[in-house]
Parts: C-alpha cells; structure tokens; sequence
C-alpha cells in the first residue's frame, strides 16, 4: 500500500508539471485579443523627409589578373607659375682686410661698403649689408637679395 500511494502521487505532481508548461505553450501560441488593446490614433503624424546619404565607390587597386594599377581620376596638376621677383641691385663690398687684438677671441673686418670704410664683427649690420662669418681669407655677407662670399682684396 505503501508503495501505491507513492506512485499515485508522483503520478499527480507529474500531471500538474505538464499541465503548467501546456497552459504556458497554448498561451503563448494563441494571445488573447484582451491582453493586446489596438490602439487608434485620431492624429495624423507627418514622416520627416529622410535624405539618402550619397557616397562613391573607388576602384582603384591593382588588377590582381594584369597586374596593372587603375587610372587615376585626379586630374593632372598646373603649374604654378612663380612670379619674378625684381632682382635688387648689388651692393659693392670689398674685404680689405681683418685684425685681430692678442687675447680676445673676437675678431674685426675692414670692409668697404659703397665706397666707405667701416669695421664691423661677425653678426653686425651696416648700411642693409650683415656680416655672417669671416676668417682672414674670405668673409660672407647677406644683403637683400643676396648672399655672396668675398675674398681678400690686395
């Protein structure tokens, strides 16, 4: 008898389990017009313009088959025509001569700029003319325009 009633009510939880999950799939299968209200709108809503996005597609890799690069679209560059700047006229400098005092590092250029004398130091501007560097030899001098390299006149 023991053994009957547990059968019987395991038999009864089981009937119950498949009951539960039948009930579930019949409702899920078959929704009730009660539980989803349709809603009618008396408002007429206006749909925004939707604008397409444009794009373009390249194909401009190497034909795997040719081995050829595609031609480009890019057209070809204009030059650029430089405008002439006037040339400004040569200032005339001649390197007459350097002296140096014992002991100092520094070092002073005789140069003749239109005609005058003048004794200037690395990095000094005379008269639009500036003295980039010397040595007893040669100095270097930059005016507008120009930048020219001058020897020793004797």
């Amino acid at each position: 008898m023991q053994q009957k009633r547990k059968t019987y009510l395991l038999l009864a939880l089981v009937v119950v389990v498949w009951g539960i999950l039948g009930f579930r799939i019949v409702k899920t299968l078959s929704p009730d017009s009660e539980t989803n209200p349709v809603i009618v709108s008396t408002t007429d809503f206006s749909i925004p313009e939707i604008k397409n996005d444009s794009f373009a597609i390249r194909a401009n890799y190497r034909d795997p088959f040719l081995g050829t690069s595609a031609k480009s679209d890019k057209p070809a560059k204009t030059k650029k025509k430089l405008k002439k700047i006037p040339q400004l006229p040569k200032i005339p400098v001649v390197y007459s001569g350097s002296m140096a005092e014992n002991g100092k590092k520094g070092r002073m250029f005789l140069v003749t700029i239109n005609g005058k004398q003048h004794l200037m130091k690395v990095n000094q501007t005379v008269e639009k003319v500036r003295l980039l560097k010397g040595n007893k030899q040669t100095i270097t001098v930059r005016y507008p325009g120009h930048t020219e390299t001058i020897a020793l006149q004797k």
